[in-house]
């Protein structure tokens, strides 16, 4: 079984509406979006109430130079962050132009910042690009030489502005030429930072959970994922077989091929007992992703 690249198609998915209370904040008892999958504003987006970006989450946004328009999401409450943003340049910017430009605004705060950034523009146009935070907001900050960004706002600690990475190619690899710029993942593991693993680990205990069966004696209702797997559980888990797939390169002298793992997953497909889940699973997995998958 060949597993096809996943679809690139664009889709907001809002999942649910539930209710959060900030104890530490002035915004009580408001509605919260949750969204998962892609989401592209499109343009300037509004929430009333508190917005939560989930782990799996790819926020797109783009910067249009002329016309100058650049998409928003405005927040009357609390912005809860996490999850991928992927920002797009699309113009010829230049030094007189704009150098911060607003991304997202949450009148009731920021909480949390994006696991996963990446910005890409034209490579000749000799600029840089970095994502800034302050209690507030999400910025997107250009400079055309080394030191050349906006200086800091009064609202931003050193913490919430990150270095700018180097340029890298669409495979990630900054020893070969390409059209694009972008900011840099965080090191990665085999093509995947420890981020996206987690994030991915996140996703198949989620599978996993919704088809468990909750006892019939128990008069409880069944929980949600959140209260009964916590982020340092995934991070533990994803530490583990990362070490196991270390110790099998070592023990045979070469890591795992990747026509290793296109016969594992063959193997799998073909001799599954729950092939409704493993397509869930696949799903979950970037789309139906096979490099993820793998």
């Amino acid at each position: 079984m060949k597993m096809k690249p996943a679809s690139h198609a664009f889709l907001a998915a809002v999942l649910a509406v539930t209710v959060f209370v900030l104890s530490s904040s002035s915004v009580l008892a408001q509605a919260t979006t949750q969204i998962s999958g892609t989401f592209a504003p499109n343009g300037k987006y509004s929430v009333n109430g508190n917005l939560s970006l989930m782990p799996l989450t790819t926020m797109q946004m783009q910067c249009n130079v002329a016309p100058q328009q650049t998409d928003k999401v405005e927040v009357s409450g609390v912005a809860m962050l996490d999850g991928r943003l992927l920002v797009t340049m699309a113009g010829r910017f230049t030094r007189n132009g704009q150098a911060r430009y607003t991304l997202l605004e949450a009148r009731g705060g920021c909480m949390g910042t994006f696991s996963l950034v990446s910005i890409k523009w034209a490579m000749d146009q000799g600029l840089s690009a970095r994502i800034t935070y302050d209690p507030n907001h999400v910025y997107l900050e250009i400079a055309f030489e080394p030191g050349g960004f906006p200086p800091p706002l009064d609202t931003q600690q050193p913490h919430e502005i990150t270095p700018t990475p180097a340029p890298v190619s669409e495979a990630r690899r900054a020893d070969k030429p390409s059209s694009t710029a972008g900011t840099v993942f965080p090191p990665t593991l085999a093509g995947l930072t420890f981020a996206e693993r987690v994030a991915y680990q996140y996703a198949i205990e989620d599978v996993y959970w919704r088809h468990r069966i909750w006892p019939k004696n128990n008069p409880r209702p069944k929980p949600p994922l959140d209260a009964v797997v916590s982020r340092d559980q995934l991070q533990k888990k994803v530490e583990a077989y990362l070490r196991q797939s270390e110790l099998a390169a070592g023990q045979r002298g070469w890591p795992i091929t990747p026509s290793e793992l296109q016969a594992e997953m063959d193997r799998v497909a073909s001799h599954t007992k729950q092939p409704d889940v493993l397509r869930e699973l696949f799903a979950a997995l970037g789309n139906n992703d096979p490099s993820v998958i793998a």
